[in-house]
């Protein structure tokens, strides 16, 4: 998940959708856009095949995230703030699935 909101908040909402359980640390598996860019190339590579949080990341963040993903034969997405709020504001009886 690759989000602008600061790296607690994300947290909490990885928490609350089940990407990290309650009591999991988030070492090593959340970083911001500044801990990925003090990070050599092979520790953003080592990074983004590790993490499940990116939090206040910029597009060359999400360019780079991105590009490490299909270096390494992964599919990745980007939605819009706007799709997340929807899915946490609107009832699940209400998703079309």
């Amino acid at each position: 998940m690759c989000v602008f909101v600061l790296q607690p908040t994300a947290a909490a909402i990885c928490r609350r959708i089940g990407v990290f359980s309650e009591t999991e640390s988030v070492e090593g598996k959340a970083f911001t856009g500044r801990e990925f860019d003090d990070l050599s190339e092979k520790e953003q590579a080592n990074a983004v095949r590790n993490a499940r949080l990116f939090a206040r990341v910029e597009p060359a963040h999400k360019s780079k995230i991105v590009s490490y993903l299909q270096a390494d034969g992964e599919i990745s997405a980007m939605v819009s703030v706007s799709v997340i709020v929807y899915i946490f504001c609107i009832p699940s009886s209400h998703l079309i699935g």
